[in-house]
């Protein structure tokens, strides 16, 4: 008898606790289930919970809640949206833990939500969570918040946007999916998932080994991975730690092209870069300041190391460091622009003709190497001059920087560079570059090259002094001359001032000069031009390909864009020459006196005029000494 009544008891029992189930979703209003929510969020975060939309609870076959139009204010200060919002949040809670008035959250799930991170106008950061010091009447949650364990939290496409609105820097990715464990007091935190970042879907993964450390200001070890396409980057270290943020630790990048990250990450001027590129050191963060030291990088342009630190300052970032490079190749630097000017519709200036080569002017295709024409050659299409687009030099000023930089190894066309200390200074928008020591081959230099945007107008500087440097394969171009190679000293320096290219090759202002020895001039041109000039007496035997000279010498003045040279001196045993002359850079004009003697054979004044791209090459007078009954033949 007793055992039948137990049976009934317990049976009406769980029938009571059935219906209770059942019938108490419908009887807890929704507005004392948001005002509990509500208090427990602000006890527990500090923060506002607003749910516009409608909520359900559930007891079977778990405990459950569902609330749809849910989110989280943003801290007291100057923010612009709420830190989180989500279209529906489910959340299951452990069933034996919640009788016990414990929290035990199963399962967190948001939907279609929108996380902000926001830095306002005063620096304050709308993801730090400051909980109540005390507690007001109602703000206990009811009970419920004695205790919370972990749990697992889902997002399913959720949109999260960074903004610093002190610099209107913002990122946006999207369609975010995460899932990851939600820590414990004394539990760590495992997070991974993926999402869409500028068209590039992104996996990551974060583990967290105490998170009750960081709320008690100790550091936490901690790891991440970001991994996509154009690169991935890892991290191992600590983190947190009380104060300022702080992060320490060893990072490494990856990308199988610098470029694509380059463009990826919109890191304008190396985005021309190819090949893989490797990023690895230690890494210190403690509030404004990030610092690496031990880095090693490498690409298929360089390979360097070193220390670089940098902290804001005066509203932008300063940046000290010393780097050395141990190899860097300028020729496929200067390869990879030339590809990106290429497929650009840029108009670039044409290089000058060294008549004056030795003075340092830029070679470039000529018609030298040709017979002349009595008339000038048509320009080229599409070439219009130097470019009148203004140069912006407002990057200079988003950053100041003083580095010390060597270089071991470096290779530029037939040059070969070797222990070059170099130290670089930014400030307020001006560069100074100071090359103290450089070895060139067996020879050695000195330089400083100065851009200063710090005015209205910009200024340009570049002093280069190179003593016992060996040249081979400098192109000439004109007069039937086409390569140069020597062994000697070459000095500039020049000044400018413009708003574009032009303005500044208009405005140049300075002094050249050269003097090789034992060098050779390739002539390959020379015989057909010297035929034209100085008749059938010359043959292509008679004039070497390559002129093997004793001495070049010249020296220039700059004013105002024009270079003025009047002692431009070859001496060699096959071509005794001289030229003087001026050449118009801004309007790429050249007027040249040049006078070659060859022994046995004759001499000539020859005068070459017109536009780099094509000059006219007229001859003044013309003696013969060998193969013609005439002395001299005039006015060609």
């Amino acid at each position: 008898m007793l055992l039948k009544r137990l049976a009934a008891g317990l049976l009406a029992a769980a029938m009571v606790i059935a219906a209770a189930a059942f019938a108490a979703p419908y009887l807890i209003p929704s507005n004392l289930i948001k005002a509990r929510l509500a208090a427990l969020v602000q006890q527990r975060t500090g923060r506002q919970l607003l749910i516009s939309g409608r909520v359900q609870i559930a007891l079977l076959p778990q405990p459950r809640l569902m609330a749809d139009d849910v989110a989280l204010a943003s801290p007291w200060g100057d923010f612009s949206a709420d830190f989180l919002s989500a279209a529906r949040l489910e959340a299951s809670f452990k069933t034996g833990e919640l009788l016990r008035g414990i929290m035990a959250i199963d399962r967190i799930s948001l939907s279609r939500a929108t996380i902000n991170f926001e830095v306002d106008q005063q620096g304050r950061r709308n993801w730090q969570m400051r909980r109540p010091t005390t507690t007001g009447p109602g703000n206990d949650g009811g009970g419920l918040a004695r205790g919370i364990t972990s749990g697992m939290l889902t997002l399913n496409d959720t949109t999260v946007i960074y903004r610093d609105r002190r610099t209107g820097f913002r990122q946006v990715a999207t369609a975010v999916n995460l899932e990851g464990a939600i820590a414990g007091a004394h539990e760590p935190l495992e997070i991974a998932g993926s999402g869409v970042y500028r068209d590039e879907r992104v996996s990551f993964a974060l583990s967290l080994a105490s998170p009750d450390n960081l709320r008690r200001g100790i550091a936490s070890s901690s790891a991440f991975e970001i991994s996509a396409v154009p690169a991935r980057l890892s991290f191992h270290g600590k983190v947190g730690g009380g104060g300022p943020s702080t992060i320490s630790g060893s990072i490494e990048l990856q990308s199988p092209a610098a470029g694509a990250l380059a463009a990826w990450l919109r890191l304008r001027g190396i985005e021309r870069l190819g090949g893989p590129v490797s990023l690895a050191g230690e890494l210190e963060a403690a509030g404004s300041r990030i610092s690496l030291t031990g880095a090693r990088i490498e690409t298929d342009v360089l390979v360097a190391g070193g220390a670089i630190a940098a902290q804001q300052k005066d509203g932008r970032p300063a940046i000290s460091g010393q780097l050395a490079i141990d190899r860097i190749s300028l020729d496929s630097v200067g390869r990879l622009k030339a590809k990106h000017d290429a497929a650009e519709p840029t108009v670039s200036a044409p290089r000058a003709p060294s008549a004056a080569g030795a003075i340092g002017a830029p070679a470039g295709t000529s018609a030298g190497t040709k017979s002349p024409e009595p008339l000038p050659a048509p320009v080229p299409a599409g070439i219009t001059g130097w470019s009148t687009s203004p140069i912006d030099l407002a990057p200079l000023k988003r950053a100041d920087a003083e580095l010390s930089l060597s270089v071991r190894e470096a290779h530029l066309g037939s040059l070969d560079f070797g222990d070059t200390s170099m130290a670089l200074r930014l400030e307020a928008g001006r560069l100074d570059l100071e090359i103290r020591s450089m070895i060139v081959g067996a020879g050695r230099g000195t330089g400083r090259l100065v851009i200063d945007g710090s005015g209205p107008l910009p200024a340009f500087g570049a002093r280069l002094s190179l003593t016992g440097v060996t040249v081979r394969d400098v192109p000439v171009g004109v007069a039937g001359l086409d390569t140069l190679a020597g062994t000697g000293d070459v000095a500039f320096d020049l000044i400018g001032r413009g708003r574009s290219p032009r303005e500044i090759v208009e405005s140049l202002n300075g002094i050249v000069g050269i003097a090789l020895a034992n060098g050779t001039i390739g002539s390959a041109g020379l015989s057909p031009l010297m035929r034209e000039t100085l008749g059938p007496a010359v043959s292509d035997a008679s004039v070497p390909r390559e002129i093997d000279y004793s001495s070049l010498t010249g020296t220039a003045t700059v004013a105002h864009g024009i270079v003025h040279n009047g002692d431009l001196r070859l001496v060699s045993p096959r071509l005794l020459a001289t030229a003087s002359g001026t050449l118009d850079l801004a309007g790429r004009q050249i007027d040249y006196l040049w006078q070659p003697d060859i022994p046995d054979f004759g001499s000539a004044r020859i005068l070459v005029t017109g536009r780099w791209e094509a000059p006219v090459y007229k001859a003044q007078s013309v003696t013969i000494t060998r193969g013609r009954h005439e002395p001299t033949r005039r006015g060609r």
